[in-house]
């Protein structure tokens, strides 16, 4: 019995080794199984608190005032057709005789009687000032333009005299006029500046420049 004893070590031991040297190689590992499906989504969080209102910031300088505008000088560009223009009398200078012209009329509340009036012709693409006289290179005719005004309105005059002395008192094709209405005390001012009131360009520039608007 004993005998028997002392041999069971020895086959447990033996069998042990014989169990251990009969294990196989690792297989080659197994496909990657398919993803699983997304989780549900979370709840949305609470909304935080709303932060303190900033302070206000430094209120900034004051612009400088800019100048007045001058509401004493306005302007109106009129087109006349060769069918606005009307036989008138024109009253001689020192005399009691008058002599024929066409004359248009234009009504205008801002002409009054302490304004004064500079009215233009355009010729081209320029603007001539008025009175004005041309002979006529064609036929050596005389045309002449001028203008005058009273309080609430202004007329323009036109005629053209041939050799002859035959007498027309229309132009042939529309012409464009402009005038311009200035405060008297306004006007004085530009021709101490030494503005040309006959050069358009210079009446203009004046005004722009000395807080009118054209």
């Amino acid at each position: 019995m004993n005998k028997a004893f002392k041999l069971l070590p020895a086959f447990l031991l033996s069998a042990a080794v014989s169990l251990t040297s009969c294990e196989g190689p690792v297989g080659p590992q197994g496909d990657q199984g398919s993803q699983g499906a997304q989780g549900p989504q979370g709840g949305q969080g609470s909304t935080g608190t709303v932060g303190a209102q900033g302070t206000a910031g430094a209120q900034g300088t004051a612009g400088t005032n800019g100048s007045d505008g001058n509401a004493n000088v306005t302007s109106k560009e009129v087109s006349v057709s060769p069918a606005d223009w009307q036989q008138v009398q024109i009253a001689g200078i020192g005399t009691n005789t008058s002599s024929t012209w066409g004359g248009v009329l234009v009504s205008d509340a801002n002409i009054a009687a302490d304004k004064t009036v500079q009215a233009f012709v355009k010729l081209g693409s320029k603007w001539q000032a008025l009175p004005i006289e041309f002979v006529k290179d064609g036929d050596g005719s005389k045309e002449y333009m001028s203008f005058g005004y009273q309080t609430g309105s202004v007329q323009f005059n036109y005629r053209q005299v041939a050799l002859d002395g035959t007498r027309t008192f229309a132009p042939i094709n529309s012409v464009d006029v402009k005038y311009i209405t200035i405060q008297q005390t306004f006007g004085q001012a530009m021709q101490n500046a030494g503005v040309n009131m006959r050069n358009y360009n210079e009446v203009v520039d004046y005004i722009n420049t000395h807080g009118g608007q054209l």
